[in-house]
Formats: structure tokens, sequence, C-alpha cells
């Protein structure tokens, strides 16, 4: 029995000594790392003080406030947009617009539709991507950075 728990409880050690990964950097905030008070990383070097720690709170604060409620804002009118601006337009004129996009099509030759076709599809995907990636961008640099500073 004592043999069995030495080899049960080694293994786990052994596991768990391979799970140990390192601390992940500490985060950054409008290109200013927010160093950790225990040096856990060669980023959190040297270590920061309290009057060093308050005073960059002090600064970044009322900036990072400011760009929360602009991301708001901009994450609100998205939203409007995406949820109440387009059901309102409703599928009957994208209808529309997608009978006379076919009908133009069906009047050119066939390669010219093809790329004409192939470039719609990229534009729409682009504007998809693009947007998906502004919200990324405001999320992380506008509306973010005020909790990161708050829990720091």
């Amino acid at each position: 029995v004592g043999k069995a728990i030495a080899t049960s409880v080694a293994a786990a050690v052994g596991t768990a000594a391979q799970n140990n990964r390192p601390p992940p950097p500490p985060p950054v905030v409008w290109c200013v790392p927010l160093r950790r008070k225990p040096v856990l990383t060669k980023e959190d070097e040297p270590e920061i003080g309290p009057c060093e720690k308050t005073w960059t709170k002090i600064a970044l604060i009322p900036i990072a406030l400011f760009a929360y409620f602009l991301g708001q804002l901009v994450n609100c009118l998205i939203y409007i947009f995406a949820c109440f601006l387009l059901p309102c337009i409703g599928p009957g004129l994208v209808q529309v617009l997608l009978a006379a996009k076919l009908q133009a099509l069906a009047e050119k030759k066939g390669e010219d539709a093809a790329k004409e076709v192939k470039n719609d599809v990229q534009m729409a995907a682009g504007c998809a991507l693009c947007m998906v990636k502004g919200y990324i961008w405001i999320f992380k640099n506008m509306i973010m950075p005020l909790r990161l500073l708050c829990d720091w």
C-alpha cells in the first residue's frame, strides 16, 4: 500500500512539474506595461514601487475613462446598426438589390460576370472582416484598458 501511494504521489508531482508553464508577460495598456509587484518575468523588472504605480494610475485612468465611454458609444452605434437598422430595412430591400444585380449579370458575358461576382464576394468579405477587426480594436484599445488599470 505504501509503495502504491508513493508511486501515485511521484506521478502526480511529475505531471504537475510538466504542467508548470512560465507566467505570461504583464498586460500592456497603450505601450505602458503594467509591471507586477512580485517580479514574475523579465518584463516586470525593475520592480515597481507604490508611488510610481499610483502616479501611473492617476495619469492613465482619466484618459482610459474617456476612451471607455467613447468606445462604448462606437460599440453602441455598431449594435444599433446591426440590430435595429438592418431589420428595419428588411430582407425585401436585399432581395430587390440582389435581383437587380442578377439581371445586370445576366446581360454580361460569362467571364465578365464571373469576375464581377468574385469581386462582389471579396468586397462583402472585406467589409465583414473590417467590421470584426474594428470591433476587436475598439474593445482592446478603448474598452479594455480601464478594466486593466483598475485591476492592476
